[in-house]
């Protein structure tokens, strides 16, 4: 089984994707490592890649490509992608969201000391520019809004939940499909 989750940034999926896959015995593969990998082989950060795919989608195709045939020649799998829905339509397809202050308070955590902001407002403002700019991209390559809650099996609004209890939700949602 391939379980994809998807969501914006500050959702928990980096978090729930580590806690399945120990779980479950599955590998675990990040699109987002993937893109990161990209950017540094071209000398840019996350955020710079990611605003020139808005206008050159290369590394989204690339990214992608790599990503649809690890999973066809994978499986027991769990993989962190925004466009899993879409790519891998066969797979398990979570939608884990959170709102915009969980998400910010998250991403601060997280990232302190890579990319500190001086308040909650700042980093909700580059969170909500690095949200805004995923929808475009998505959008103007594939034609889907990724955050679209009929696009997966399960969806569930982390915000007031913990990754083990994100993890727990999800485990029951498939323990009749392995």
């Amino acid at each position: 089984m391939i379980i994809t989750l998807g969501g914006r940034f500050g959702s928990g999926k980096t978090t729930v994707a580590k806690i399945l896959a120990q779980r479950l015995g599955y590998e675990r593969y990040s699109m987002g490592d993937f893109r990161k990998q990209i950017a540094k082989e071209k000398g840019m950060t996350i955020d710079q890649l990611n605003k020139l795919a808005e206008r050159d989608p290369e590394s989204d195709i690339l990214a992608d490509k790599k990503l649809q045939e690890l999973a066809k020649t994978k499986d027991n799998l769990v993989i962190e992608t925004r466009t899993g829905f879409h790519l891998i339509p066969n797979s398990f397809k979570v939608g884990i969201v959170a709102n915009l202050e969980e998400s910010a308070k998250r991403i601060m955590a997280k990232n302190s000391e890579i990319q500190p902001y001086s308040s909650l407002k700042e980093a909700m403002k580059k969170v909500k520019e690095g949200w805004d700019s995923d929808y475009r991209r998505y959008k103007s390559l594939y034609g889907v809004d990724y955050t679209k809650p009929s696009h997966f099996d399960l969806f569930i609004n982390s915000t007031n939940l913990t990754p083990n209890e994100v993890a727990d939700r999800i485990l029951d949602a498939i323990k009749y499909k392995i």
